[in-house]
């Protein structure tokens, strides 16, 4: 009997103890900070709006890319998981040269589909329309910003060393 309340007594010491290294978001500081548990945490502006929390050991992918779609140049991270998440740091910006070879394009298009009925009009996905369910997405302002977060999620995973990341 004394083996199996030795038991309850450990049982009810981890519990307290996991109680007490609950994660608080409200003294977390912009930038990065360590902390004691496997987890890569990204608070995007305040704590109530917005936060992602991601094991370590189930992250499969992080990439970042940057792609023009219309007049907008997107710089994108992502961070694949194991299971049907992907999680997407996006920021777009206006490229006025993009916009001037849109207007272009655009009219050349006009003139080719007039003289073939639109036959050489081809599939594209439409940002951010193009998206799905399994996606978390978060808009950020600042590419520099965006760089940070793909530094901060690298390092995480390769170092086996969780921390919060906020960005303000």
């Amino acid at each position: 009997m004394a083996l199996s309340l030795a038991g309850l007594g450990s049982i009810a010491a981890t519990q307290t103890a996991t109680a007490q290294e609950r994660i608080t978001y409200a003294d977390v500081q912009d930038g990065e900070q360590s902390v004691n548990y496997k987890f890569w945490v990204c608070i995007v502006g305040c704590p109530k709006q917005a936060v992602t929390a991601i094991r370590l050991d189930t992250i499969v992918s992080i990439n970042k890319h940057t792609y023009t779609v219309d007049n907008m140049v997107i710089k994108e991270v992502t961070i694949d998981t194991r299971g049907n998440n992907s999680i997407r740091f996006y920021c777009m910006n206006n490229n006025p040269q993009a916009q001037k070879m849109a207007e272009r394009s655009k009219n050349t298009r006009k003139l080719i589909d007039s003289k073939t009925g639109g036959l050489t009009t081809k599939p594209a996905k439409l940002f951010p329309d193009g998206t799905y369910s399994h996606n978390i997405e978060y808009l950020i302002d600042d590419p520099k910003k965006l760089d940070d977060i793909y530094e901060s999620a690298l390092n995480a995973m390769i170092r086996n060393r969780g921390c919060t990341y906020k960005v303000n």
